[in-house]
């Protein structure tokens, strides 16, 4: 853990505008690399994109999978994928996707997805359990504030998940500090204009 890993900023938004603001701020002055837990590109209009065969082929050995992407079922969440809006409002060279479930099971995890997502049936004692391991992992390798030392007791689901949301995009933006410094311990997975980029 060095200077290289400090985290400057981090904050929670709601919208495309605010986040594309923020990102434009420091393209102004630096050159960027982004990290996107979203599809940047959807191309087909049903079944799987080719990154996500080609990764879950890498990765079903460890039992981690990624959820389909395509047209239909992005449209259920905007017109246009908001990844595809991100990517043509931004413009930026080095921009890739990022899948925090392989990231955090590769570096921190020894290969086991980490139950931190809320989904049916899951209590909230084992999301709260499975998000403090998941702050200690990052805690080891980002130099911060005291963000990952936040009390996890007594938040609503909705907290959690708030909560959830930024150690997924620290995470993601680790990833391509990681794969940048330790070359030969990731693979870049190309589909059309979009490079997917994980630890492996």
């Amino acid at each position: 853990m060095d200077e290289a890993s400090k985290l400057i900023e981090h904050a929670l938004v709601f919208s495309l505008t605010e986040l594309i603001e923020r990102v434009s701020f420091y393209a102004q002055s630096f050159e960027v690399y982004l990290g996107v837990d979203a599809p940047l590109s959807v191309p087909n209009e049903t079944g799987n994109r080719q990154i996500e065969k080609d990764v879950q082929k890498d990765f079903a050995k460890y039992k981690i999978s990624m959820l389909p992407v395509n047209k239909k079922i992005m449209s259920k969440f905007s017109a246009v994928p908001r990844g595809e809006v991100l990517r043509e409002h931004l413009d930026l060279e080095h921009m890739y996707e990022v899948y925090p479930h392989s990231s955090i099971a590769v570096l921190f995890n020894d290969y086991k997805i980490l139950p931190y997502k809320q989904k049916s049936g899951r209590k909230k004692e084992v999301i709260i359990k499975a998000l403090r391991k998941y702050k200690t992992f990052l805690k080891a390798v980002v130099v911060t504030d005291a963000f990952f030392d936040y009390n996890l007791d007594g938040n609503t689901f909705k907290q959690l998940k708030d909560y959830e949301d930024v150690l997924d995009a620290i995470t993601s933006a680790y990833t391509l500090l990681y794969c940048y410094l330790s070359k030969g311990k990731c693979k870049e997975y190309k589909d059309e204009n979009v490079v997917f980029i994980t630890p492996i």
